[in-house]
């Protein structure tokens, strides 16, 4: 009994997976900051580097979309992504109370 209560779990937490899954679109704006190293910064090329820039093209990868990052002054990022303007931000943002009530950090 204690296989098939198991085996049930594990087929239901795979579907889900694979619903969330097949939702992600093929493109992603990726909202930053580049002013804040070693998270987020440009390098001497102007390039985007640091941490947080790594991630976001890893998990990218993972998911196998095609992500761009926009560019914009921190106290921009948040009117940005209720605008739509940008779908996710990958930025050094500290979780504060007033934050929570307007986005979902994850």
């Amino acid at each position: 009994m204690k296989k098939l209560a198991l085996s049930l779990s594990l087929a239901l937490a795979l579907s889900s997976v694979s619903t969330v899954f097949a939702a992600i679109p093929q493109k992603i704006r990726i909202g930053t900051d580049p002013t804040y190293a070693p998270f987020e910064s440009k390098n001497a090329q102007g390039e985007l580097v640091g941490f947080d820039i790594d991630l976001a093209k890893e998990l990218c990868k993972r998911i196998n979309t095609q992500c761009t990052f926009v560019e914009n002054p921190l106290d921009a990022l948040i009117p940005s992504l209720k605008a739509k303007k940008i779908d996710a931000i990958m930025s050094s943002l500290s979780i504060t109370e007033k934050r929570q009530q307007e986005i979902a950090f994850t």
